[in-house]
């Protein structure tokens, strides 16, 4: 095909695919025009996943194949995301490829580590780090090591795989990420010019007030002062505390936070009245706890956590969003709108607040975005459309001009 275009225009054509399965399109491409190739490698390698199958060949010995085949694909990879766990599998407890994929190590080596941006690392269970070959370790430590690595993604892997990190380190996101000490890893010490400055923090883990205590130890040269996003899960109600603390180093910066308390009686609040800069507040509530009474301890804490928000954070709050994980095969009743019940009370409390319908000190004037979505966790139910109308009665939330709203609803995972 002779070009007729400028080769800077057709070079673009490749990113306005559907990205669902954009792989047979941009081969095919490919095969139409060598012009195509650059930016269609780009795109089909810019992020790479590595995770096996039971009855395949090991990823790290795909990968290796791959490069040596290719040896100019390196070039374009910029994320990589390494799942270590085996599907196609029954077992109950996953069973770790990266422990016996000798390959992997070559593999990682043959990459342009310094260009690595984004680096997700998930085990299937926790596991001593020195149970990795030694090579394997060694590679893995350079991905972190990279001196434009944005983004670190770990889960069940050990915190400090952040002393690796550099100052080029802005988003971290830890779920059950392992805090006790591992006698078969060793911390590097950083530099003070490797300061790392961190925009946006998710803590989705079960010890939180260990995870606050490494972030906050002065020997790891980790900063939260310039957060603006913070994603966190409240296990206990001592985690409300370290919530807390964490928000009192960002007050003036944060402008996101996605909270999922615990709704416990004896939790203390979590206080976020000098959050200057809040634009965007998730709630997300399990709505299937219950206290001695029968009474969903979420539900509550969600009406008296968003009265006490003040006016001068409320007004600037311009998307509100909130989550609710629920069983309704608990209550089948509130499927018919009954008004008497106490969850649908709340629903409707806290809805008459965030819309503006109900005049109290802590305006809503800000709110552009309403969101709300119900996740229910019983399978059995297939009608989702009847939980989405039970939704929209209970916020009692219609659209206007001024205020978009969004409900939807989805099964629970």
């Amino acid at each position: 095909m002779e070009a007729t275009l400028p080769l800077d225009i057709l070079s673009l054509v490749p990113y306005y695919l559907d990205r669902e399965d954009a792989t047979p399109t941009l081969m095919m491409l490919c095969l139409t025009s060598p012009v195509f190739i650059h930016s269609c490698r780009a795109l089909r390698f810019n992020r790479i996943t590595l995770s096996s199958h039971s009855r395949g060949t090991l990823a790290g010995k795909r990968l290796f194949d791959l490069l040596e085949a290719s040896p100019n694909l390196p070039k374009y990879i910029k994320g990589l995301a390494i799942l270590d766990f085996v599907t196609g599998t029954t077992s109950a407890h996953n069973s770790s490829w990266l422990v016996v994929d000798v390959a992997l190590p070559d593999a990682l080596n043959r990459l342009y580590t310094n260009q690595i941006s984004s680096f997700t690392f998930r085990r299937s269970r926790r596991e001593p780090w020195i149970s990795l070959p030694a090579t394997t370790q060694s590679a893995l430590f350079g991905i972190c090591r990279s001196t434009s690595l944005v983004e670190l993604n770990i889960r069940r892997a050990p915190l400090s795989l952040l002393s690796h990190c550099g100052p080029s380190l802005k988003r971290f996101h830890s779920r059950d990420a392992i805090t006790t000490k591992d006698y078969g890893f060793s911390p590097r010490p950083r530099s003070t010019a490797e300061y790392i400055e961190l925009d946006s923090l998710h803590l989705d883990n079960y010890q939180l007030d260990q995870q606050l205590a490494y972030l906050l130890d002065p020997f790891n040269k980790i900063s939260l002062h310039a957060l603006t996003e913070l994603d966190i899960l409240a296990a206990s109600p001592g985690d409300h505390t370290c919530v807390s603390t964490i928000l009192g180093f960002c007050r003036e910066s944060l402008k996101t936070l996605v909270l999922e308390p615990c709704t416990h009686v004896r939790a203390p609040e979590v206080d976020i009245s000098d959050c200057s800069s809040l634009t965007n507040l998730q709630l997300h509530l399990d709505v299937t706890c219950q206290d001695r009474r029968g009474d969903r301890l979420g539900l509550p804490w969600a009406t008296s956590f968003i009265n006490k928000i003040p006016a001068s954070i409320s007004k600037k709050i311009e998307i509100f969003a909130i989550l609710l994980y629920f069983d309704i095969g608990d209550f089948p009743e509130m499927l018919e709108g009954n008004a008497g019940e106490q969850e649908f009370f709340h629903l409707r409390e806290i809805g008459d607040v965030v819309t503006g319908r109900r005049h109290t000190a802590n305006t809503w004037t800000g709110l552009k975005k309403f969101i709300v979505e119900v996740s229910n966790m019983d399978s059995g139910i297939s009608n989702m459309g009847e939980i989405e109308a039970w939704a929209l009665c209970a916020f009692n939330v219609h659209p206007n001009s001024n205020l978009e709203v969004s409900v939807k609803t989805s099964e629970f995972y």
